[in-house]
């Protein structure tokens, strides 16, 4: 079966993307991308984007004789802080910071939750944190508007075991809880035919894979 890889250029896999080369991905042991996402999500503010709120915690916490803080610290805390006596301007700067961790924290709830129904129910599919993400030649052009990548290799692959194929329509929507992306996992694990269009498919590869050819790259 030949299909396309998207891979984004930028950590220490690169060396490894080579035409006429084998990869492996070892399952529970190959880290991706959405790994790294998943897992790095934090909701901290920095000292450095909010040096005078730092400050002023800290003249607070030597006051009353606890401990100050350091680098960082919990956003949550910091955007108590911004709200009641910072500026217009660390307000709007806070408030967008917390945008984006909410963005990001949606999504790690998704995937969590989708990795623990997998565990559960499904653990003979391969998991999405730990896969070589692919897709057809009908798809190629979807995903590479969904990921907005300017920096990425296009494959064609030939995976020598048969991939895991399902399509990402079918995910729970991020605005779910954890309890209703859980359960809204089984169509995704169990795509039926009509579910799968070509376009918006997504196969997940584990096991050897073959790099045949680098047919495009973006830079």
């Amino acid at each position: 079966m030949e299909l396309y890889h998207i891979h984004i250029l930028g950590d220490k896999t690169d060396k490894f993307y080579k035409p006429n080369s084998e990869i492996i991905i070892n399952k529970d042991v190959f880290n991706n991308k959405l790994y790294d996402r998943v897992m790095n999500t934090r909701f901290v503010a920095e000292r450095k984007n909010y040096s005078d709120t730092f400050n002023y915690i800290n003249t607070m916490c030597e006051i009353c004789e606890t401990p100050s803080i350091g680098e960082s610290a919990n956003m949550a805390d910091v955007f108590s802080v911004i709200m009641s006596i910072g500026s217009d301007e660390e307000k709007i700067k806070a408030l967008k910071d917390v945008e984006v961790f909410l963005r990001n924290y949606s999504f790690m709830k998704r995937e969590i939750s989708i990795e623990e129904y997998r565990k559960d129910f499904e653990s003979n599919k391969p998991s999405r944190l730990h896969c070589l993400y692919a897709c057809n030649e009908k798809g190629v052009n979807y995903w590479l508007n969904i990921l907005k990548s300017n920096n990425c290799d296009i494959y064609r692959i030939d995976p020598i075991d048969e991939p895991f194929r399902t399509n990402e329509q079918l995910l729970p929507i991020e605005t779910s809880s954890f309890i209703e992306s859980y359960n809204g996992c089984k169509r995704y694990f169990n795509p039926r035919e009509k579910d799968l269009n070509g376009t918006s498919d997504e196969y997940l590869v584990q096991g050897k894979v073959k790099l045949l050819e680098k047919v495009y790259e973006i830079r």
